[in-house]
């Protein structure tokens, strides 16, 4: 059908149908009349949308979603889903196929008020087997249910189980006003540490504000959160800190980190209409020993399995990730899964300090910066520290990261420095869990940084260091050679000699050091916050683009009472 084989014609709502139905005799097969409220005109965009819709199977009437009394229609990119099935033409616009109109028409009474007889109409092209459907890209004002009553059969069609009649007036309201996102702070508490969970919520929380600055960005946190957040967030304006149990309806709930606790489910899911979930890797999942006991481990993995399974699309932050998504919760959905990679570019907040716990005769050191984790793997480091002292080195060793309750490798810290000489054992120094700044400090002051973590998902310390002009060296191992790219010098074992051999060529040779630095600043600069938050804007538009995955209610009467 071309725009040449449309009739127009502004009708309004008092008008008789007969002009209608006068002007649908006229018409001849592949044609349609355009009728609208003579309030407003339909621009050949418009009339570009309504004719693309016009394509869904057995189409009776296609009309944008929008109340009849609009001033106007606004054009906008469509998304690309079928058009969802409307009970009535609900729209200012609305082209009737002459396909249709030429079954349906001699059915209804054309002396009936043009607003009467077209619903009418519709009720009778819908018994006919006919479709009213929603063009895509013409969007005006939400939909307001009638007040007047309806029959069980066309709410059933509007109700919210229609999911893909929902899912457009979603794409629709968002596409005439900034999507409304609010981000799931809740790990951030003032007696938490800084983590690169903690770096993942801040920043892409202040990457979507900046990516759009017309959007209603929230961060959502717990009771003592907001005097954490707030002063990080400070200097973006459309970013709000709001309670975790905040009342207000958002379109969009993301939640960048795996659920540790079911209590954090109920809110999540029920602040908005599609809920984003950030799986970052699957380390609890598989450890049991990161448990109390066996049940509290079921639990943990029935918890993220059904999360995983529940929510609209699950963000990971490396392939590696993604594979171990999908090794461990393989009915995932093709698609679903999406990996948005971690910027890099963030940087100390305010100005750095020396921990107030590291002795003054610590002055050259090498750092492990990482929580006692058994998976971050802090003997190896120490071994390591062990061997480069047997070749000569006088400095120190530092470790600085906080002590989870549960899979705590204290104990094996504790053995390996039990083997080692007494002057290389005071060398050692345990710092616990430190400030952000006295993180940036000991990342400025270090020779270089050992990383021998066995799992990680992405792996941020390697980036902060060389934001310092300090070189870490990483094992070849999970997400890491993927994040950090072929051209940083990684460990390829864990043979001692290995690690010590690189680690001594940068402490000798400050060139070496600085190719070591300089390739992990290369590959940072691809690794922004601005393009994973453009990254993540793409996740967003795509979750309100698609049917929601959590079920809706049942049209009509429930199947329960069907079986009754």
């Amino acid at each position: 059908m071309s725009r040449q084989d449309i009739l127009m014609a502004a009708v309004s709502r008092s008008d008789s149908t007969r002009l209608v139905v006068e002007a649908l005799v006229k018409l001849g097969p592949g044609q349609a009349l355009l009728v609208h409220n003579p309030n407003f005109s339909v621009d050949g965009q418009a009339v570009n949308a309504l004719l693309s819709a016009a394509d869904a199977p057995l189409a009776a009437t296609v009309s944008a979603l929008a109340l009849e009394e609009l001033d106007c229609l606004e054009h906008v990119a469509p998304n690309d889903l079928a058009p969802p099935s409307l009970a009535v033409p609900r729209s200012a616009a609305v082209l009737l196929l002459a396909s249709a109109l030429s079954v349906v028409t001699p059915s209804f009474d054309p002396t009936l008020p043009w607003s009467m007889g077209l619903a009418a109409w519709a009720d009778t092209a819908r018994h006919f087997g006919f479709r009213h459907v929603a063009a895509v890209g013409l969007v005006g004002p939400e939909d307001e249910r009638p007040t007047d009553a309806i029959s069980l059969a066309r709410w059933a069609i509007e109700s919210e189980a229609n999911s893909l009649l929902e899912t457009h007036r979603l794409w629709a309201r968002t596409r005439l006003r900034s999507p409304r996102i609010v981000i799931d702070g809740a790990c951030i508490s003032a007696d938490s540490f800084s983590t690169g969970t903690h770096q993942v919520v801040i920043n892409l929380t202040r990457g979507l504000a900046l990516a759009r600055p017309a959007a209603e960005v929230a961060l959502a946190v717990g009771p003592s959160g907001r005097s954490v957040a707030a002063p990080l967030l400070s200097d973006v304006p459309n970013v709000v800190v709001v309670p975790r149990n905040h009342d207000s309806r958002f379109d969009v709930v993301y939640r960048p980190y795996q659920f540790l606790r079911a209590n954090e489910l109920a809110w999540t899911y029920g602040a908005a209409d599609r809920v984003i979930l950030g799986q970052l890797d699957m380390i609890g999942f598989s450890n049991d020993s990161y448990h109390p006991d066996a049940a509290a481990f079921s639990s943990l993995r029935n918890l993220q399995r059904a999360s995983l399974r529940s929510c609209d699309v699950v963000t990971t932050i490396s392939q590696f990730a993604a594979a171990t998504i999908d090794a461990e919760c393989a009915d995932l959905e093709d698609g679903r899964v999406k990996v948005v990679l971690c910027g890099t570019d963030h940087v100390a907040a305010g100005p750095s300090h020396r921990p107030v716990n590291l002795p003054s005769q610590c002055s050259e050191f090498v750092l492990c910066l990482a929580a006692t984790f058994q998976h971050k793997n802090r003997p190896h480091a120490i071994r390591t520290f062990a061997e480069l002292r047997r070749r000569g080195y006088t400095g120190h060793l530092v470790m600085a990261g906080p002590e989870p309750i549960y899979g705590r490798s204290i104990d094996a810290e504790a053995h390996v420095l039990g083997t080692l000489r007494s002057a290389d054992r005071v060398a050692v120094h345990l710092l616990g869990a430190v400030d952000e700044a006295a993180k940036w400090w000991l990342l400025e002051h270090a020779c270089a940084v050992l990383y021998p973590s066995i799992n990680e998902g992405f792996g941020l310390v390697p980036f902060e260091a060389a934001m310092m002009d300090t070189p870490t060296l990483a094992a070849a191992t999970a997400s890491l050679p993927e994040v950090l790219g072929p051209e940083v010098t990684m460990a390829l074992t864990w043979d001692l000699a290995e690690w010590a051999d690189i680690i001594t060529a940068w402490i000798d040779d400050p060139q070496s050091a600085s190719r070591q630095v300089n390739a992990i600043r290369a590959r940072g600069h691809q690794l922004s916050w601005h393009h994973a938050a453009i990254e993540t804007w793409a996740v967003i538009d795509w979750a309100l683009g698609h049917p929601r995955r959590i079920a809706h209610p049942s049209e009509g009467a429930a199947w329960a009472a069907m079986e009754a």
